[in-house]
C-alpha cells in the first residue's frame, strides 16, 4: 500500500478564493462527512457561525476526526499551500466563493487583496457574531494596509497566545 493509496480519501481538497480573487486548491485532512460541503450554506442559514467563523453546532465532523481539527491538525497540510506561496502564515482564512456570500461585497474585495492565512486573525479576538467576525477583520486589514509585516508579527504572537494560554480550540 503506497503514500498516495493511504492518503486517498484522507486528503479533502477544496477551492477557495485567495490573494485578487484567484481560486486555487486548498488541501486539509478529512474531517467532516463527504456531502459536507452541500450542507454547508443550509448549516450557517440555520445556526450561524461561531466565534472562530465556523459553521455553529457542525453535525458534519466525524467524531474519530474531531481530535484532528481541535488540534489543527487537519490544517497541516495548507504548508504546502504556504510554499507555493498561494497563502500566508497569517491572514484571514481561505473561503470559497459559497462562504464568501455571507459577506458585504466591498469586505470581499478589500479581504481579497490580500493572501489568505493558515493562522486566521479571528483567533487573535474571539468575535460572537458575523457582524464582529467582519470588524475583526477590519481592524486587521486596516493595520496591515498600514504596517503589513509587523501586523502579520503581531497577530501571529496574539493568536499563539490564544491557543498557547487561553486554550482556544476549534470545536
Amino acid at each position: 500500500m503506497g503514500l498516495v493509496n493511504i492518503l486517498e480519501g484522507n486528503i479533502y481538497i477544496r477551492t477557495a478564493l485567495g490573494q485578487e480573487g484567484e481560486q486555487f486548491k486548498v488541501y486539509k485532512i478529512r474531517t467532516m462527512e463527504p456531502n459536507a460541503d452541500s450542507r454547508y450554506k443550509e448549516l450557517v442559514s440555520a445556526n450561524g457561525l461561531d466565534e472562530l467563523g465556523k459553521p455553529a453546532d457542525d453535525d458534519r465532523i466525524l467524531p474519530r476526526r474531531r481530535f484532528l481539527r481541535r488540534y489543527g491538525i487537519d490544517e497541516l497540510p495548507q504548508i504546502y499551500n504556504i510554499f507555493k506561496r498561494e497563502m500566508s502564515l497569517v491572514g484571514i482564512r481561505p473561503k470559497d466563493k459559497e462562504a464568501w456570500s455571507f459577506f458585504p461585497e466591498d469586505h470581499i474585495r478589500r479581504a481579497l487583496k490580500h493572501k489568505p492565512g493558515l493562522m486566521g486573525v479571528n483567533y487573535a479576538r474571539l468575535n460572537s457574531s458575523l457582524d464582529e467576525m467582519m470588524e475583526s477583520e477590519s481592524q486587521y486589514l486596516d493595520k496591515k494596509e498600514e504596517h503589513p509585516l509587523l501586523t502579520d508579527i503581531e497577530y501571529f504572537f496574539r493568536i499563539l497566545y490564544q491557543i498557547i494560554f487561553c486554550g482556544l480550540r476549534s470545536k
